[in-house]
């Protein structure tokens, strides 16, 4: 792409610190806007809403000698980093390139030279959480998502004019580059630890055989697919727990006591061991809650997309201790393989805003664990 006079895009640099190190430049006009005296010095200071956007374009033209109206940076799961804020003027466009989960998890873990690096778990549970973000925003008309295996020489112009018409820039790149082989994706990470429980969940979830056909289907379905949950399983919040392989967004990183909702929804996927229909139960051990003058926290829970239940909890001396709720679902219908947990929080509230910590953090309740009966 960085073959187009229109784009320049950077090998795999973090947004957010591109941003919030130019930021540093405006301290000066923050400080002086404090005091009421900005204009005064806008001539001679560096300006934000005049100078963000010229500063922006002339790094990179600098570094791609050129002038192009798009750009942007290489940078795989983004998704899962901290939200970048964009400057006004600056229109987010994403271009997601989605491949084989078993290739994917071969180039995190088997290397070129035979030897096994990191673990085949983590590697293909980062990779479903990018697969569901497709699935979240597959009608966001400033999302597109690509297959990998669809780069082929004979067809390059097609995506290529489907990227150009996208950026709405004029198609002068070819992507000839790109060219997946074509053939069929084998595991090379079988003898990691985790090799062949990834290889089993693979073709659980997904028809490897049929991949792009099946990647297209679950995409446009728009049901989020699940890590496998055990029937006597339960999804453990805490920090040494599996909740890594069953949250796709909404919860802080876990803590030895669970994890904190984050803002106002939190989302869970998993794929039951067996299909449920009928009467489920749901039981999350909750640790902790942030109450306010008696005002407990709310929270509904939703099981794909159906509110289950609603209540608000006010813990007092039980935080930090084991605190049941289990919602009753009488006649609860799986509507896909997988099923999507939502904890959505009416009242999240930051600590730090409230004067009672430096936690700047948006908490609702932390969850030890999440577990299911029917």
């Amino acid at each position: 792409m960085n073959k187009s006079k229109s784009i320049a895009v950077l090998h795999e640099h973090y947004p957010k610190d591109f941003f919030d190190t130019l930021e540093l430049l405006f301290k000066n006009q923050d400080f002086h806007t404090s005091l009421g005296g900005y204009p005064m010095f806008a001539d001679s200071i560096i300006v934000r809403e005049r100078d963000l956007l010229p500063i922006v374009n002339a790094i990179f033209s600098i570094v791609f000698g050129k002038a192009p109206a798009v750009i942007g940076s290489k940078f795989p799961g983004l998704q899962m980093w901290e939200k970048t804020t964009y400057p006004p003027g600056v229109a987010l466009r994403e271009i997601n390139i989605i491949r084989n989960p078993v290739d994917v998890v071969n180039s995190y873990v088997a290397k070129t030279d035979g030897t096994l690096s990191g673990d085949a778990e983590n590697a293909f549970c980062d990779w479903l959480n990018s697969f569901n973000y497709a699935i979240s925003q597959r009608d966001n008309g400033d999302f597109l998502w690509l297959l990998y295996e669809e780069f082929r020489l004979n067809e390059n112009q097609a995506i290529a004019k489907r990227v150009a018409d996208f950026l709405k820039v004029e198609q002068d790149f070819d992507l000839a580059e790109m060219a997946s082989s074509g053939k069929k994706a084998e595991p090379n990470f079988l003898e990691n630890n985790s090799g062949q429980v990834v290889l089993d969940v693979i073709t659980e979830l997904f028809d490897v055989e049929n991949w792009v056909d099946d990647a297209a289907e679950k995409i446009a379905a728009g049901c989020l697919v699940g890590y496998p949950l055990p029937s006597s399983g339960k999804i453990d919040m805490t920090a040494t727990g599996n909740s890594w392989k069953y949250v796709f967004k909404g919860f802080y990183p876990a803590e030895d006591d669970g994890s904190w909702t984050k803002g106002e929804v939190g989302t869970i996927c998993f794929t039951p061991e067996k299909n449920i229909s009928g009467r489920l139960y749901t039981t999350l051990d909750i640790s902790w809650s942030l109450g306010i003058h008696d005002a407990g926290t709310t929270f509904s829970i939703y099981l794909d997309d159906v509110l289950i239940g609603k209540t608000t909890l006010t813990l007092g001396a039980s935080n930090g201790g084991s605190n049941l709720v289990i919602f009753d679902s009488p006649e609860f219908v799986q509507r896909s393989k997988s099923v999507t947990l939502r904890v959505v929080v009416g009242n999240p509230r930051n600590p730090a805003a409230l004067g009672i910590s430096d936690d700047n953090r948006d908490l609702g309740i932390m969850i030890r664990s999440i577990s299911f009966a029917h």
